[in-house]
C-alpha cells in the first residue's frame, strides 16, 4: 500500500486539495508499516546519516493513530520529489488533516522582482 492508496482509503484524514505529489515516484512506493509510535520530534533539520522514514510509512502510522500529538508537527521524510526537494509530512495543528509538502531549497533560480 502506498501513500496514494492510504489517502484514497482515508480521505477524511488528509488535507484536501493536495495533488502536487500524485505523479511523484515517492508517492507510489509501498509503505513499510511502522507499528510503534515515536515519542517526540526534535525541531531541526535532519543530518545526512540519520534514519528518516518514508512519507508512506508515516501516513500508515498516522491513519492508525490520527489523534496522537506527534502529527501536529511537520516531520522530515527520506523521500524527495523529482527536483530533489525533501518531503515532510504532518502539520495537523492547522486543522486540515495530514499534509504532504516539499522543502523548497532557495537557489539562484529564485528571485525577487525590482522596478528600480
Amino acid at each position: 500500500m502506498n501513500l496514494l492508496d492510504i489517502r484514497r482509503e482515508h480521505p477524511e484524514l488528509f488535507c484536501p486539495g493536495q495533488v502536487w505529489f500524485e505523479q511523484e515516484a515517492f508517492a507510489h512506493r509501498d509503505a513499510t508499516p511502522i507499528y510503534v509510535m515515536p515519542t517526540r520530534s526534535e525541531p531541526r533539520a535532519p543530518s545526512a546519516r540519520e534514519y528518516l522514514p518514508r512519507a508512506a510509512d508515516l501516513a500508515h502510522l498516522y491513519v492508525h493513530s490520527p489523534n496522537d500529538p506527534i502529527w501536529r508537527d511537520y516531520l522530515w521524510c527520506v523521500d524527495v520529489d523529482a527536483e530533489g526537494q525533501r518531503v515532510y509530512v504532518g502539520g495537523t495543528a492547522n486543522g486540515r488533516g495530514f499534509e504532504v509538502h516539499r522543502n523548497l531549497v532557495i537557489t539562484e533560480r529564485w528571485g525577487v522582482l525590482s522596478w528600480t
